[in-house]
């Protein structure tokens, strides 16, 4: 059984580590603490999910559970839906992976899904939010292994792999985890905070327009149209490129991966392939994984990545940004993307707004911008929570 340190294609990526992070594990190794290796199987089992589609469930924005599917937005979750039964209600504060992408999710809450998915459990009590971001970010570094195997062998492959886990008097030691995920996050709040200054970002108010824009999305007063693909764009399929082969520059290199935006290297240009204008082209990685992205620079594409390029030229960012959105909605569709995704794709339908028959850039480039500026509230109100409840434990003590 291959395990999640020495799958070559799986291979986790090495990072450096802060200051304070690394003093963090010297001083757990000083007080004998120490890493040891366990199959994932000692301390996590997998459960597999009731099967219903979406359409068992009422949807509702003020509905109590979490709808999880396989996509990897939104924390996976596609909506929220009403109370249906005890049998296909999933128990919280576990890992959900959907069987595409193979990312881990934390669920806080009890919560339904659709198909395609499984969740992971722990054997121990002692779980939270912040142990699970913990293994999140172990499981998730190694996705490749997952998705190199059939659906039916996930389990097997997963609860077999072996990963470090820190150790204190032979048992997992969950005050060093917390610790770990709790430094991660006071370096964070510091780096977001210098960023919004720097970036005049806390400016975060909503025009009236922008209000607007969100009220007709809410109330459903906003007009829309399906468009297929092959109407939108010109597609140009990417080809095999040897990374080692290349030189190091500033153009990206987008291949078919849902990390990092798409982005697996910076190059130079190489002569015999086309870099495609950033202003009038969307990537789609569509083998594999089937996941949309917008580029602030031309671009290289690699093998496994369609290049969707505007018919009607070039957009603003935040139109990009609205088109991609709306074709990472498909991903649902696909039980396997290896084997149907490329046929398909010239057909595939997406949703756009509408005004006099025609698409309304406008109005997408006005929500865009006003769910930016939501998303800027939300990490600036969980930076100011995350500060306050800092200063009252300093309080307190």
């Amino acid at each position: 059984m291959e395990s999640f340190n020495n799958f070559k294609r799986g291979k986790p990526r090495k990072f450096s580590i802060s200051p304070r992070l690394k003093k963090l594990k010297e001083d757990f190794i000083k007080n004998g603490g120490k890493f040891e290796k366990y199959k994932i199987g000692k301390y996590f089992y997998v459960k597999g999910n009731p099967q219903l589609n979406k359409e068992s469930f009422c949807f509702s924005n003020g509905a109590q559970y979490p709808y999880f599917t396989r996509t990897t937005f939104n924390n996976g979750i596609l909506g929220y839906v009403e109370y249906l039964d005890e049998e296909h209600k999933i128990k919280g504060n576990s890992l959900a992976v959907g069987m595409i992408a193979m990312q881990f999710f934390y669920m806080e809450h009890d919560f339904y899904a659709g198909q395609f998915t499984k969740t992971v459990y722990p054997k121990f009590e002692k779980f939270n939010a912040k142990i699970a971001q913990y293994f999140i970010s172990i499981f998730n570094k190694h996705q490749d292994l997952l998705k190199s195997v059939l659906v039916r062998d996930f389990e097997n492959t997963f609860i077999n792999s072996y990963i470090e886990f820190p150790i204190l008097n032979n048992q997992m030691s969950f005050e060093y985890i917390e610790n770990y995920i709790s430094e991660l996050e006071d370096e964070r709040i510091s780096k977001l905070t210098a960023y919004l200054k720097a970036s005049g970002l806390e400016d975060y108010k909503l025009t009236k327009e922008e209000q607007e824009s969100i009220d007709r999305i809410n109330n459903k007063k906003v007009k829309f149209e399906k468009y297929s693909i092959n109407k939108l764009f010109d597609i140009a399929t990417g080809r095999d490129f040897i990374i080692g082969n290349t030189e190091k520059g500033d153009i990206p290199l987008i291949s078919h991966t849902n990390e990092n935006n798409g982005l697996v290297a910076k190059i130079k240009e190489v002569s015999n392939r086309r870099i495609f204008d950033a202003n009038k082209t969307i990537a789609l990685a569509d083998r594999g994984v089937f996941y949309a992205t917008t580029q602030d620079k031309n671009f290289h594409i690699g093998t496994r990545v369609k290049a969707l390029t505007f018919k009607d030229g070039a957009k603003s960012e935040e139109e990009r940004l609205f088109a991609t959105s709306s074709i990472n909605k498909l991903q649902v569709l696909f039980a396997d993307y290896l084997t149907n995704a490329t046929d398909k794709l010239p057909s595939l339908q997406i949703e756009l707004p509408t005004i006099n028959n025609k698409i309304d850039y406008g109005f997408m480039k006005t929500y865009i911008k006003a769910i930016e500026k939501l998303v800027i509230k939300n990490v600036v109100d969980w930076r100011d929570k995350q500060i306050s409840a800092a200063k009252q434990i300093v309080n307190t003590k």
